[in-house]
């Protein structure tokens, strides 16, 4: 029972230590964190320190320093651990385990000649009568002599202080002046009081007394007792300066007044009396409220500051009404004794007191230090609201007083990118856990909320916390780039931030309502110090980072900036899966195509490139498998904080796009139009073929041109006139997802991308049907049983090539016989086999009929968000393919 009471007592005083919780302030949630934390100790598992593995290790450490020729510092360790082990105790295994875990490169690190500093100092000699005598020696003359206590009796005191000073006076050793010149009493000194005076201060003092014993009449009403005005005046000053008072009573822990109702005046009755004592009581409760809040404690700057400025003010209003008591006690003044100008003036000379005092009353319900600050705004903008030229000027100056310490925190974040760690008053916090520069704009900093998910700002700076926030990640930015502040010899001169800058520069400045001139002043204050610091980033990242650079890169690679070395990629690409070779995506072999490719442009750094292929399940005709293909291009970490990870997806996306419609324009052109026999099924192709190729075409035109031009134009634009890196990155992001939606790429366009792609296999179908029926028709010359045999020998083989193939990527997939003559090149592995079934017209017929129905859905879906979107590029796009 007694190990429990003292885990108990010893786990609430960790837990106070820890938390600053105890019973007087918060008693339940105290006890709720004391009994986890004793449940916790009582249930844990761990083991003691085993005490012979400690001595070893530490015999270890010794044999250690003794191999490395420091016998000096083994010699050492070894003698203090003798020394230790006659003050051993339970607790010396886990001390000096602990001491092991703590040590850091001790052979290193160790100095012997710091152990004399944890040596006590030599305490001094004792002193002993011997020493005193040998300074100052009993040799004096009556230094032996006997002293006559009894001389003296105690029945009369004062007789024996003048006795007292007399002795002393005889023993004092002679001086310069003679004895007889010498005062040997201080009666003479003493002043009689007159009589009358004393009477007089008795006679004043006897309504006062009365009051204090007031008593009842037989009615059980209070007796009224009647004193001058003047005595009310007197009563009335000490009471609002917070002094103890007879009229008034003063309670100290609350500082509630409570007036005496059996005060009366004789000039007026006892009704009228009562009323003007009770406003003047109720004048003085709150003012004396506001008093002892002045004296609490607070761990929180901001509200010391106020403290502090409620306690400048109380001081200020006590001299006021000192100067008001001054009138009364000038013997030769004629103030007029007037109660009612006294509650008048003292009425006057509290209003910013009393506004003062309610907003303490708030901030006692709502412990949240940045409600000082709003309430003080508030009531500064109300006191001009309601024409009081004094309150404004006395709480402004209080709110700019506060002000000042709330902006430190802000003016080291935006000066020098610090945050202190345990300041829970600022609305920016660091999180320690990312490292990564390529993500230092975006995710080392962010916005601390409120638990309503509001910012935890006063709600007036709330507008310009967005630059604010954006300056010191400016600071920040600038130091990894390791760019020398020095530099910035252009800095702004910070402008003053007072009252009377703020509301008395300006001869208009009384007519601006006070939220308005504030906020120009102090976005005046945040210019100063945000331009300079994000030029001086972005310069750095145009020249020396190489934004420029890389953009131009991010061009190339996946852009088709350069159609001719795209399109050589392509066509390299291309001719390996006509050939169906195995390897066509080889990424090592893509990866050596582009870096071959690319080797002549500058801005492309070929040894970053990097091409990874993803596992489809598409048919290898179709287009879709060239979605496969990623390129991987590392940015620089200052680019990447532009250039966010998260949009290359949207990079690789587009580079697939213009790779499938390459394709489908590969094929178009490859087709050889030979004369056929004059019917009407070569109409139907050419005409097929042209429609085709025309929406090709047009595609390829919108994307490169339309979309990719003109938004990478407007981008870079923006780039140059961005004023920090949060811009830059918010221009980068409108252009990546414009770009996403712009090319039909985004979710909500998916049914129009779904469209294209089929149209884009469809021209894949149509081609390779073509030139299935080109050579078929080009072998009519041989003999018709032989070729049959040869055609039917390879039709097989393909056929249970293609059947292998499938069975491979799509196991629940059947497949397909060969859809025509010479199936050796068809492989009828596109979504439109069952379409282009049957003989040669009729698979036409219904290529054209698919095609028209695809093609018709992407027009009305293209004026249909057109009409709805901001984007006219999709009417435009719409127009060109009608």
């Amino acid at each position: 029972m007694a190990h429990t009471s003292t885990v108990s007592a010893l786990s609430g005083e960790l837990v106070a230590s820890l938390t600053g919780l105890s019973t007087s302030k918060d008693a339940a949630a105290f006890k709720r964190v004391r009994e986890g934390a004793v449940r916790a100790f009582r249930t844990q598992q761990y083991a003691r320190t085993n005490q012979f593995e400690v001595h070893k290790t530490l015999d270890g450490v010794v044999e250690k320093f003794q191999i490395l020729y420091r016998e000096d510092l083994a010699e050492a360790l070894d003698l203090r651990l003798k020394k230790l082990q006659p003050l051993s105790t339970k607790w010396t295994p886990e001390i000096l385990s602990l001491l092991l875990e703590l040590s850091d490169r001790p052979l290193e690190k160790t100095t012997l000649s710091d152990l004399d500093r944890l040596r006590p100092p030599v305490p001094p000699p004792q002193l002993t009568w011997q020493d005193i005598l040998r300074e100052d020696p009993l040799t004096e003359e009556g230094v032996w002599d006997d002293i006559d206590y009894a001389a003296h009796g105690s029945s009369d005191e004062d007789s024996f202080y003048v006795d007292e000073e007399q002795e002393a006076a005889k023993d004092t050793p002679a001086t310069s002046i003679a004895e007889d010149d010498l005062v040997a009493s201080v009666q003479q000194f003493s002043i009689v009081p007159d009589a009358t005076h004393i009477e007089k201060i008795r006679r004043a003092q006897k309504p006062f007394k009365s009051l204090s014993s007031h008593s009842e009449d037989f009615g059980g009403e209070l007796l009224s007792i009647g004193i001058t005005e003047l005595m009310v005046v007197r009563e009335t000053l000490f009471m609002l300066r917070g002094l103890p008072t007879t009229v008034f009573d003063l309670e100290s822990e609350t500082g509630i007044v409570r007036f005496k109702e059996s005060v009366a005046l004789p000039q007026s009755s006892s009704a009228s009396t009562a009323v003007l004592l009770k406003e003047l009581a109720g004048l003085g409760s709150r003012v004396n409220a506001l008093r002892v809040w002045s004296r609490e404690q607070h761990s929180v700057a901001l509200l010391q500051s106020f403290q502090d400025a409620i306690c400048r003010r109380i001081w200020a209003f006590d001299r006021s009404v000192s100067t008001i008591e001054r009138k009364f006690m000038d013997e030769k003044g004629c103030a007029v004794v007037s109660i009612i100008e006294i509650c008048t003036d003292a009425e006057i000379l509290a209003r910013p007191l009393l506004q003062l005092q309610g907003l303490t009353e708030d901030l006692s319900t709502r412990l949240y230090p940045l409600q000082c600050l709003e309430l003080l705004f508030d009531r500064v903008c109300l006191a001009q609201l309601t024409e009081d030229p004094a309150t404004f000027e006395e709480l402004g100056i209080i709110f700019f007083t506060c002000l000042q310490v709330y902006l430190r925190p802000i003016r080291g974040w935006m000066e020098d990118g610090h945050i202190d760690k345990d300041d829970r008053v600022f609305f920016v916090q660091e999180n320690q856990k990312i490292s990564d520069l390529s993500s230092l704009w975006h995710n080392r900093f962010s916005l601390r909320l409120d638990s309503s998910g509001e910012l935890h700002a006063p709600h007036f700076l709330r507008a310009s916390f967005k630059r604010i926030f954006n300056t010191g990640k400016t600071i920040v930015f600038r130091k990894s780039l390791e760019i020398d502040q020095d530099q910035d010899t252009t800095m702004l001169l910070e402008p003053s931030l007072d009252y009377h800058s703020v509301c008395k520069s300006s001869s208009d400045g009384d007519l601006l309502p006070f939220a308005e001139t504030f906020a120009t002043a102090f976005n005046e204050w945040v210019d100063s110090k945000h331009t300079v610091a994000s030029v001086t980033v972005k310069q750095q990242l145009f020249k020396d980072c190489g934004l420029s650079r890389s953009l131009d890169a991010l061009e190339f690679l996946f852009l088709s900036r350069n159609g001719a070395l795209f399109q050589a990629f392509a066509d390299t690409l291309f001719e390996k899966l006509d050939n169906r070779s195995r390897s066509w995506d080889d990424r090592f072999l893509a990866n050596d195509l582009m870096e071959a490719i690319y080797s002549g442009v500058s801005p492309v750094d070929t040894e970053n490139i990097s091409i990874r292929t993803l596992p489809n399940k598409a048919r290898i005709r179709s287009v879709r498998r060239l979605g496969t293909i990623l390129i991987d291009y590392p940015l620089p970490w200052p680019i990447a904080n532009i250039i966010r990870k998260h949009s290359m997806p949207t990079y690789q996306k587009v580079f697939a796009l213009l790779l499938q419609v390459y394709r489908a324009a590969y094929l178009l052109r490859r087709l050889a139009f030979v004369s056929l026999a004059a019917n009407h099924r070569i109409r139907t192709t050419h005409l097929l073929r042209f429609r085709m190729s025309r929406f090709v075409d047009t595609l390829q035109d919108y994307l490169t041109e339309t979309v990719i031009g003109i938004s990478t134009a407007q981008m870079r634009k923006e780039l140059a006139e961005a004023d920090d890196v949060d811009t830059m990155a918010s221009a980068h992001q409108a252009y990546v997802q414009k770009l996403e939606a712009q090319c039909l790429l985004a979710k909500n366009f998916s049914p129009f991308h779904k469209a294209i792609i089929q149209i884009l296999d469809l021209v894949v179908a149509f081609s390779d049907t073509h030139t299935s029926l080109h050579k078929s028709n080009s072998s009519q010359g041989e003999n018709s049983f032989t070729a049959r045999q040869k055609q039917r020998r390879r039709r097989s083989a393909l056929q249970a090539a293609a059947l292998h193939e499938e069975s491979d990527s799509e196991p629940d997939l059947d497949a397909e016989d060969g859809a025509s003559e010479g199936g050796d090149e068809y492989d009828a592995d596109t979504e439109h086999v069952g379409i282009l079934e049957g003989s040669f017209p009729e698979r036409v017929r219904k290529a054209s009929k698919e095609f028209d129905k695809l093609n018709h859905f992407i027009i009305a879906g293209l004026r249909q968000i057109g009409r709805t979107g901001s984007e006219a590029c999709w009417e435009m796009l719409a127009e060109r393919l009608e």
